[in-house]
């Protein structure tokens, strides 16, 4: 008998925009972790925002620990969009700012 996978999806996305606060322009940043399981709606947990730094968290370690305990084996990672950011002193250097997981478990029996 063939063993039968089923396979997940977890992105790391950041971004980045310029906004006025208290009249003046600011970078804002904010990460989110989306997670597309099979079956189910795309789920998205915040990881980071600047514009709200006592608001709750998780970070990747946290969320791929989780889905390990469930079952969930990672089999690759890409880094699938990044920028390069002269203005941070690394004027040749690229910065991820989405990243893709990719997690199997074996499928269950119908």
């Amino acid at each position: 008998m063939t063993e039968r996978w089923e396979y997940m999806q977890v992105e790391w996305v950041a971004t980045t925009s310029r906004k006025m606060i208290d009249g003046s322009p600011r970078q804002t940043h904010r990460s989110e972790i989306e997670i597309a399981a099979p079956g189910e709606e795309k789920e998205i947990r915040l990881s980071y925002d600047s514009e709200n730094p006592e608001a709750q968290t998780e970070n990747l370690l946290q969320v791929l620990n989780e889905l390990g305990a469930e079952g969930w084996e990672l089999i690759g990672e890409v880094v699938s969009e990044s920028i390069i950011a002269p203005k941070s002193g690394w004027p040749q250097v690229g910065m991820p700012i989405r990243t893709q997981y990719l997690l199997k478990r074996p499928a269950s029996a119908s």
